[in-house]
Order: structure tokens, then sequence, then C-alpha cells
């Protein structure tokens, strides 16, 4: 799994906002697209089961056991809920206009996190360096056949990553450290300090979406500035 965040001796603690952090700048989110097969879908959401292994039990029970991705016009909103509803995070991702939009509802405030294109690669290179190796195995995960990659990253650790191209993509992973896959990940893991994320697709389902769910509400600021998020937070 791609090992994000400090580490130490001691480990690492979480609190549920500080997982939800960096989750934000880390987790791998696909982004929207038109279907191929006939298993796909042109508007609907991908459901993940999420688990976690070595984390403080008290921090693992604010975490959300299922993640979703929203699919519609070549967009994507994932929503992440978790500290008993007083968190919620949707990260939206545009592949046409090169957008990637984080909005953040958290102890009362509400902050929407805007970056391009340029921000987005200046992001990703000063982070992971993956190396991707496609085994040629498969794995049928919520119905659809995927194609298992492994992944060696800069601290030579390796995992396994399975994906699925019965979508018709493009770019689907261009805001994440695993831009060189073209298709939707299905099952990933990341690890935190010593805590561990397992995320696998376990349904997909058709929805109708309103445009407005892709765009960002009113009543949230906007800044442009990653740092500034973490400085708010």
């Amino acid at each position: 799994m791609l090992k994000i965040g400090p580490t130490s001796k001691e480990g690492f603690s979480f609190t549920g906002l500080t997982f939800f952090i960096y989750l934000i700048f880390s987790v791998f989110y696909q982004v929207g697209c038109t279907p191929k097969g006939s298993k796909a879908v042109s508007e609907g959401v991908i459901i993940y089961d999420v688990e976690y292994h070595n984390m403080d039990e008290g921090a693992s029970f604010l975490m959300p056991d299922e993640i979703r991705t929203y699919l519609a016009q070549g967009v994507s909103a994932t929503v992440i809920s978790g500290a008993m509803g007083a968190v919620e995070t949707k990260i939206i991702s545009d592949p046409q206009l090169k957008e990637y939009k984080t909005l953040i509802s958290a102890m009362g405030q509400k902050i929407a996190l805007v970056l391009g294109e340029e921000d987005v690669d200046r992001n990703l290179d000063s982070r992971v360096d993956l190396e991707l190796i496609h085994t040629g195995n498969d794995k049928v995960i919520a119905g659809y056949t995927c194609k298992e990659v492994k992944v060696r990253d800069s601290t030579d650790n390796v995992y396994l990553v399975y994906y699925s191209d019965e979508f018709n993509i493009n770019h689907p992973n261009w805001g994440t450290p695993f831009r060189g896959i073209q298709g939707v990940l299905m099952q990933y893991s990341m690890k935190f300090g010593d805590a561990v994320m397992d995320l696998t697709a376990k349904r997909v389902e058709e929805a109708e979406l309103e445009s407005a769910f892709f765009e960002i509400p009113e009543d949230y600021e906007v800044i442009t500035d990653p740092a500034q998020l973490e400085a708010i937070l």
C-alpha cells in the first residue's frame, strides 16, 4: 500500500480530523466516465467498503466504513463522512477542465480548496514516485473484471492494486499518484504511519445526479493554497 504521512519509532496517533486532512491529500479517487460495457453506468455511484488495520480503536470508531464515488457527465465526486457525521469531505475531479476541488465541512466551517492542473502536478511530483508493474492477473470485484498491478513506491514498499477498464474513461486517475493506471481503481490500500486503510468496491449502482451536486455551494469559503486549508483546520 502507498505510505502517507509522518512516521516515528513510537508510531503515529490520529484524531478524526487529522485523519481526514491526510485522507484529503492522499486518497486515490477515480474520475467520471462514460460506460462501454453492459455493467457500466453513465450516471451512478461506486460504493467501497473500508477496513482499517493497526489503528487505535478510538480513532477507527470515528472513521467511515464506506466511501462513495459519484459519476456523471465525465466528472466525479467522492464523498467521505466520518466523526459520527461531524466531518464531511467531497472531492470533485474534472478531467476535462483539469480542476480538482476539495470541499470540507467540519466543526461549523465550510472550506473549498480549488486546484488547477499545474497545482495538482506540483503536488504529485513532490510526493510518492510509483513504479507500476502489470502482472497479467485478473480478479472479479463487484461484478467487474479487474486487472492486477504490482506497485512499488519510493520506499520499496510493494503492494497490489486492482482496476477495471470496463469503463470508457479518459485519464481516470489524473489527479492521483496512480495517474499511470488507465482504469477505475476497484481495490487499493493506503498506509498512514502504522495504520492501514483498505478500500474495495462492493457494488456499482445507477443514479440520476443534478449538476449542482458537482458545484461549490455559495456558503463555502473558496481557497487555492493547500497551506491555507491546513492552517484553517
